[in-house]
């Protein structure tokens, strides 16, 4: 059984899909631009 939490595989590739160009994204790694992203990946940094 998947944990609570996990994403299957459709909903990265749609999360990803969703983020547009990303290599453009990590190229412009301003603070605000890596928040972004990190949010919209919904990823945490402890």
């Amino acid at each position: 059984m998947p944990a609570p939490n996990a994403l299957t595989v459709a909903e990265v590739h749609a999360m990803i899909d969703s983020l547009g160009d990303v290599r453009r994204a990590l190229k412009l790694e301003t603070p605000e631009n890596l928040s972004r992203l990190y949010r919209d990946l919904r990823l945490e940094l402890g």
